[in-house]
């Protein structure tokens, strides 16, 4: 997956669009639980670790994943 500026998009990131994108409950778990272990593998990545601008945004990922499974839940 390519961005704006032609670059790779990070796995997570790609992860993470893909849940916010799903209209479809019954693919919504599977891909925010995806979404979730990206974020934190890349966290963990100890071969390049995150800067302080791409941890502040797997931090606002990870918000945006917890309120959307709460959100999904409360549907149920």
């Amino acid at each position: 997956m390519l961005d704006k500026l032609n670059t790779a998009v990070p796995r997570w990131r790609a992860a993470v669009q893909s849940a916010l994108e799903e209209t479809n409950p019954i693919l919504l778990d599977a891909k925010t639980r995806t979404a979730q272990e990206a974020i934190f593998q890349r966290m963990q990545d100890s071969y390049s670790s995150p800067g302080f601008a791409e941890e502040q945004s797997l931090f606002e990922a990870l918000e945006q994943i917890h309120a959307l499974r709460t959100r999904h839940l409360a549907a149920r």
